[in-house]
């Protein structure tokens, strides 16, 4: 009777007190359920979806219930959850973790190599350009100066045949040359006006600002086309 009284009484206080404390015992035990991961000692009951961790009661409410993000966390009971039990969802929870890394580290790639090949594009596409752009600038170049020597030639024909004539030169003066092809637009429209008034009628061509020819400043006059 008192040796069992004994025995009941010190279990009681060990129950009572020292639950949550590792016993000094030769003998080999293991939890039949999964203790909670924040005190560590009671057994867990709950699991938070969000946390993706599971909780004793008082845990759970001692953290979910001081208000900001947590008290929008959503939990699920466990009504019996053994430590296998959580090491296959700690496997599959790191499994799905590891898969999230690895496709978030995928689209990095992926959009570095599209940078990447986007910016290779842009350069071989203007280097591309360059060339193209030389090789038509070169035969543009070569065409209008084949054209500037050819109405240079034909200018020069014309003026030992027809400008340099005594009949032209008076005819010049009173405004009654004909028109040749190698003249210019100035030259044609003077032509018809005699030589004491082609002065103005160049002044008036210089200031006329509808007229295509290259600008040159004179004075205070924006004078246009050639002198």
């Amino acid at each position: 009777g008192m040796q069992a009284l004994m025995v009941s009484s010190r279990e009681a206080y060990l129950i009572r007190h020292h639950i949550h404390e590792q016993l000094s015992t030769e003998h080999n035990y293991d939890n039949l359920v999964q203790t909670c991961e924040e005190c560590g000692w009671r057994s867990s009951s709950w699991r938070c979806i969000d946390c993706k961790q599971v909780y004793c009661n008082k845990c759970l409410v001692g953290l979910h219930s001081i208000g900001g993000p947590f008290s929008r966390h959503r939990a699920e009971l466990l009504p019996y959850y053994t430590p296998t039990m959580h090491i296959s969802f700690s496997r599959d929870l790191n499994a799905i973790y590891t898969q999230e890394k690895l496709e978030r580290i995928g689209r990095e790639m992926s959009k570095r190599r599209e940078q990447k090949e986007y910016v290779s594009a842009i350069a071989i596409q203007s280097w591309w350009r360059m060339i193209l752009g030389k090789r038509l600038g070169k035969r543009h170049m070569k065409k209008r100066r084949r054209l500037v020597r050819s109405n240079y030639r034909f200018r020069k024909r014309e003026t030992l045949a027809v400008r340099q004539t005594v009949f032209y030169k008076l005819r010049n003066v009173f405004g009654w040359a004909p028109k040749l092809a190698s003249d210019t637009r100035e030259e044609s429209v003077l032509k018809a006006v005699s030589v004491f008034r082609r002065q103005q009628a160049r002044l008036n061509i210089w200031k006329n600002i509808d007229d295509m020819d290259f600008s040159q400043l004179s004075g205070s006059l924006q004078r246009k086309g050639n002198p």
